[in-house]
């Protein structure tokens, strides 16, 4: 899995941990979801379309289904990713940053 991190704290808080509003339509399962997508290819199409996540860092993790559950949730490549309460606490270690190219 991959996701884009600033590498701060946060980069491991869901929408809903962090009290973020997002769209009313979105219910509090997602909100409470990290999104992620599952290749390096699509993270990096992701980050280059949209200016803001230019900045931030690539991040990888060699999850497992103990870890919990992913799901595709909209389009080029997102996913959610759903950790167990166990791994929450830890989440940061889980990942670690991809060297730049």
């Amino acid at each position: 899995m991959f996701r884009l991190v600033k590498g701060v704290p946060e980069d491991w808080q869901s929408h809903l941990q962090r009290d973020i509003q997002d769209d009313p339509d979105v219910s509090d399962c997602h909100r409470a979801a990290l999104s992620c997508s599952r290749t390096l290819e699509d993270i990096k199409e992701l980050q280059s379309a949209i200016p803001w996540l230019r900045r931030r860092r690539i991040a990888r993790a060699d999850l497992e289904p103990k870890h919990g559950k992913i799901l595709e949730t909209g389009g080029a490549g997102h996913h959610s990713l759903w950790l167990k309460a166990q791994y929450h606490q830890n989440c940061g270690t889980l990942f670690v940053t991809v060297p730049d190219e």
